[in-house]
């Protein structure tokens, strides 16, 4: 075969990779958006039951710091011994709240997790909060304000979770983690501590 030829065949083989790569792309699309169709929908149903039994939990003293902190929670692991569990105890409300953006598929999840805290030694701000999309990048971030020096809390998840320098692998990671017990606690605390809220079990 001639070098004409043979040049040929091989850029009529690199324009069928590109169809057949564009193909794919367009299949790809295509599923995403399906899987959006079916997955928002159903994820905004939930939210608006999650949001319709915040106050039933929130009102339960030290729901939240019994359920983050449990042994068999996905958070524990994440949680440093001395001072999380202390500043636990001051949990006056958590969530984790689930949106999409406008006009977007999936891909655009947006997440922000919130602590409002009582008055404590650890940190001065009344609420913490994190808005990240699906891929962990910050959108927003209510900052930790310490009040103690960084040896006293130099291993916190809070100052992780809240501070803007921390990459968007490990936020992820954390927020998938507290979002796993949010949506529901009752599996990490026991059956005589859980209020009967009715809130939602995937």
């Amino acid at each position: 075969m001639s070098s004409a030829a043979e040049s040929g065949v091989q850029t009529a083989l690199v324009e069928a990779l590109v169809r057949n790569r564009a193909k794919v792309s367009e299949l790809e699309d295509e599923y995403t958006k399906k899987i959006a169709d079916i997955t928002v929908p159903y994820k905004q149903a939930l939210e608006a039951l999650l949001v319709k039994r915040q106050p039933t939990l929130d009102a339960q003293p030290g729901f939240w710091a019994k359920a983050i902190a449990s042994p068999s929670a996905p958070t524990r692991a994440l949680l440093d011994e001395t001072a999380d569990l202390r500043i636990l105890r001051a949990v006056k409300s958590f969530r984790v709240a689930t949106s999409y953006q406008e006009g977007t598929d999936h891909s655009k999840l947006v997440r922000r997790i919130t602590f409002t805290l009582n008055s404590n030694i650890f940190i001065e701000n009344a609420e913490l909060f994190r808005e990240i999309d699906g891929d962990g990048a910050t959108l927003a971030i209510g900052a930790v304000k310490w009040k103690v020096p960084e040896r006293a809390r130099q291993n916190s998840i809070f100052g992780k979770l809240f501070d803007a320098a921390t990459g968007a692998d490990t936020i992820k990671e954390a927020v998938d983690a507290f979002d796993e017990v949010f949506q529901n606690p009752q599996l990490f605390i026991d059956d005589d501590e859980a209020p009967r809220s009715g809130g939602p079990q995937q």
